[in-house]
């Protein structure tokens, strides 16, 4: 998958391949970009989730739940690296908005 390639441009692309499919397969790939640095990536994945398959996100976040609070942490970091200006409350940010959506699924 080009999801994990160097160029963010590139990553942002490919997801776009992978978010109509909704495959089991296909939600590694879109749930690490969370904890990218890429932000038109989180507001892509932001627009597309009201069509993700619920079902297959909520087993993945549950059976994923190390993966789920490292990726939580990566975009912390660039929230606070990057974002912080743009988005005060770290909640607005669009990777966390996406993470508690995912999380609340989950739960």
């Amino acid at each position: 998958m080009i999801t994990r390639a160097t160029n963010g441009y590139l990553r942002q692309k490919s997801l776009q391949t992978i978010l109509d499919r909704n495959e089991a397969l296909s939600i590694p790939f879109t749930v690490l970009l969370l904890g990218e640095y890429v932000i038109e990536i989180h507001k892509d994945i932001l627009a597309a989730h009201s069509g993700f398959d619920l079902e297959r996100y909520k087993e993945f976040v549950r059976q994923n739940r190390p993966l789920m609070r490292r990726t939580r942490a990566r975009a912390n970091s660039y929230w606070n690296a990057y974002y912080r200006r743009d988005y005060p409350d770290r909640r607005n940010y669009p990777a966390i908005v996406m993470l508690n959506q995912l999380d609340e699924w989950a739960s």
